[in-house]
């Protein structure tokens, strides 16, 4: 996640850099930055065909990994990755 944030900001699609956001969502959220092995989300992310992102891929398959819900903004779940919603609906979408 903090390469596609670093990413994103680097080409201006996002205003606030990778570590603020990292930040801020551990200090108020508690969440996490996971340290889990590339070749397990890898494993994980090959079967993944819903789309060719491999940031995508990862990030799902780090959901998977940890069985943890996937909080996007995209219209629709990614098919392979049958994840629980947590969200009331009109927030943020979550599968």
């Amino acid at each position: 996640m903090r390469l596609e944030l670093a990413l994103l900001h680097e080409i201006g699609k996002i205003t606030v850099s990778a570590d603020d956001i990292l930040g801020g969502l551990a200090a108020d959220a508690r969440v996490a930055v996971a340290a889990d092995p590339l070749p397990a989300l890898i494993a994980l992310a090959l079967p993944l065909a819903w789309t060719r992102d491999p940031f995508d891929r990862l990030l799902v398959a780090t959901a998977l990994l940890h069985r943890a819900p996937l909080i996007t903004r995209d219209s629709r779940p990614p098919p392979s990755a049958r994840l629980p919603a947590v969200l009331p609906a009109g927030q943020r979408r979550a599968w």
